[in-house]
């Protein structure tokens, strides 16, 4: 016999030895598994783990589904969210705005005038949920949120911090919607110190020239050979820190590469398993487009059935009643043949009579035959 194990499923065709089971999904999609019992081709265990693997497979491919969904709806947030960007600015633009030399009855207006815009910006960053990114001078610099538009060099700040912010930059949760334009902190290029020639350099300088000026050209070459090597280690850790990144982003876009051939091995197989489901629901229509007229069929035929059944009852009902007049034609025989049988008793008694009367005179006429018989003997004796 078949074995159904499995859980929430309900057989089609239960007289059927190779089974369709089927279970509505969720989102309205039907999953079938086809068991086939011992004496079939196929055994039922691996039709089983067939059954459990698209269904992990389908699982799967919901999940993706959501999640391209949720990116989707990000997207859209996002590209709905770059729209209100021209409004957020000019917001901050009129709260930069202030002018200390002025009347206190518009310095009064014009600080109720920020408040308000102030209340107008926060309600639109709440409603779009923006987030502002504004980087204070000295934060370092992040190449995901900011984005360097000009260089100014300094010792106020550390190298490759934000010395100043030129335009606010907005994120949504973790996504950047725009990075903030930034301007980046440098160190001032060194400038090369040379000494000045006291009295005894200027004595030899003048006793010998071409010796001192063969002597500063070497100081400055030593000088000029440090900063370049300090130039070409700091160009060396760049170019090294930068083959890393091309080697992360070498494995991960080979991770993606592999994953998108997996992905694409799913969809086919995906693919063949729903069209193989759809021959199966095809033949299950038809299927079921016997099944009824099969139903008609007996539908007919039961109601044939119950007008027999209200005939044969009135049969039924019939012969009962002439059942009751036989059963009283048996009493009245049974009396008669009680009658018949006393009157055949009385009758036998009086055959038993005459019988004995018939032997008595059978006798008598026996001894008169004797008695003649010898009487005629003794007269032709004499």
């Amino acid at each position: 016999m078949v074995r159904s194990e499995v859980t929430g499923l309900r057989p089609v065709d239960p007289e059927n030895p190779v089974r369709v089971y089927y279970k509505e999904h969720a989102l309205g999609i039907v999953v079938l598994a086809l068991l086939v019992d011992s004496s079939g081709t196929a055994p039922v265990e691996e039709w089983k783990s067939r059954y459990d693997k698209l269904r992990q497979e389908f699982k799967d491919y919901i999940e993706t589904s959501r999640r391209n969904e949720e990116i989707k709806r990000q997207e859209l947030k996002i590209d709905s969210a770059k729209k209100l960007l021209v409004v957020a600015d000019s917001l901050s633009r009129i709260t930069a705005v202030y002018n200390p030399i002025s009347c206190d009855i518009v310095k009064n207006y014009s600080e109720n005038l920020k408040k308000n815009i102030d209340v107008i910006y926060g309600q639109l960053l709440s409603a779009s949920g923006l987030t502002p990114i504004e980087p204070a001078a000295g934060d370092k610099f992040d190449d995901r949120m900011h984005t360097a538009i000009g260089l100014e060099y300094g010792t106020a700040y550390p190298e490759n911090s934000v010395f100043r912010v030129i335009r606010k930059g907005y994120r949504i949760g973790d996504n950047v919607v725009r990075p903030a334009e930034v301007v980046i902190s440098k160190r001032p290029v060194e400038v090369i110190k040379i000494k000045k020639p006291g009295l005894r350099d200027r004595i030899l300088r003048w006793i010998s020239p071409a010796k001192l000026r063969f002597a500063e050209v070497n100081q400055r070459m030593n000088e000029f050979e440090r900063i370049q090597k300090e130039k070409v280690e700091r160009l060396t850790q760049d170019i090294t820190s930068l083959k890393d990144i091309i080697t992360q982003l070498e494995a991960r876009n080979k991770r993606v590469d592999e994953l998108e051939r997996v992905q694409k091995e799913k969809v086919e197989r995906l693919t063949q398993d729903i069209t193989s489901l759809k021959d199966i629901i095809t033949q299950l229509e038809a299927r079921n487009k016997r099944v009824d007229e099969l139903e008609r069929v007996q539908k007919e035929e039961i109601e044939r059935l119950r007008r027999d059944i209200a005939t044969l009852k009135n049969m039924i009902m019939e012969l009962e009643a002439k059942n009751d007049k036989v059963n009283e034609f048996e009493c009245m025989q049974e009396e008669k043949i009680e009658e018949l049988t006393q009157d055949i008793s009385s009758l036998r008694s009086m055959v038993i009579e005459l019988e004995e009367k018939l032997k008595e005179q059978a006798l008598l006429q026996s001894g008169y035959h004797e008695y003649q018989e010898n009487a005629v003997f003794k007269n032709n004796q004499e």
